[in-house]
């Protein structure tokens, strides 16, 4: 039988977290004006995998070995910080030369979904989130239909709001005054990378 009582208590907690602006809203909102909606639905893409990640670490109970063995942990939080912290320098880069590169779109196209996967998969306070959560679900004796559901929800809600997020970034009127400032996009949004990376490096 499904708890909708935790089912609800999780969704509420995630969208909290959704809402709240951080690294991966703004690599969407980064992507959108930069380089269009298109790669942008596929960074969104590649995050709902990096989440689909983290929730089956979760649920089957594998992410008690972060706790286990911290040291891991340690790994994968320094990684973390180190990819966003380039991701920052990549768009500090291109302010100071003042210019897109170009020459290079097609192959930064075929990793979009890497991006937002690794931007996901390596950011530790997710994985303390879904195993906090979680933990509190398996407790409390839940069948696997409410972790299953809990989860899908999760990715429904996630990848919905990345959809009416790139949506009205995108509106003529808002894109156009965006793009009329992209090099200040692109020295805010490094300067904000580099910050949560070096955060999250020293966590």
């Amino acid at each position: 039988m499904i708890d909708l009582y935790h089912v609800l208590m999780v969704l509420s907690a995630w969208l909290v977290v959704v809402i709240v602006p951080g690294p991966d809203m703004g690599m969407v909102i980064r992507t959108s004006i930069c380089d269009g909606p298109g790669r942008a639905l596929r960074i969104s893409q590649g995050m709902c995998l990096g989440l689909v990640l983290h929730l089956i670490f979760a649920c089957s109970g594998l992410g008690y070995l972060l706790k286990t063995y911290p040291h891991v942990f340690d790994v994968i939080q320094k990684v973390g910080g180190i990819y966003l912290a380039y991701l920052g320098l990549v768009s500090i880069y291109n302010f100071i030369k003042g210019k897109e590169l170009l020459a290079h779109s097609q192959g930064l196209k075929k990793i979009s979904p890497l991006a937002g996967f690794l931007s996901t998969t390596l950011n530790p306070k997710v994985s303390i989130f879904f195993i906090s959560i979680f933990s509190t679900i398996i407790k409390h004796g839940n069948q696997i239909g409410t972790l299953i559901l809990t989860s899908l929800l999760i990715i429904v809600i996630t990848y919905a709001f990345d959809v009416l997020l790139i949506k009205f970034i995108t509106k003529e009127s808002i894109l156009r005054r965006a793009q009329n400032k992209l090099m200040q996009i692109e020295i805010v949004s490094g300067t904000f990378f580099v910050a949560v990376g070096v955060n999250i490096l020293f966590y």
